[in-house]
């Protein structure tokens, strides 16, 4: 699978251009995208649903969940790495 140019956060500010006014084909010019990959995305990241958001909070929330699991692994990788520092400076003294 061909990984994209454009990180998440990337794709929602160019989303976010069209709600100061600026038409699509002109985001879509500036960054060399189409027209037909702008809508994707949005309907990728604001999906119209009829249940009044509650598919978008449940993708929110799995988000959240996922995030907090990478940053409790990070914290104990640092810890991990602190207690070793500990150790190694401990034994130059």
């Amino acid at each position: 699978m061909r990984r994209s140019k454009f990180s998440r956060g990337q794709k929602l500010d160019i989303l976010s251009e069209q709600e100061y006014g600026i038409p699509i084909a002109d985001i879509c010019t500036k960054y060399g995208i189409s027209t037909s990959l702008f809508h994707k995305w949005k309907k990728t990241f604001f999906p119209k649903n009829d249940n009044n958001g509650t598919e978008t909070l449940k993708t929110l929330e799995e988000e959240n969940s996922r995030l907090r699991k990478i940053i409790r692994t990070q914290n104990r990788y640092i810890e991990e790495l602190n207690l070793k520092l500990m150790v190694i400076e401990k034994k130059n003294q």
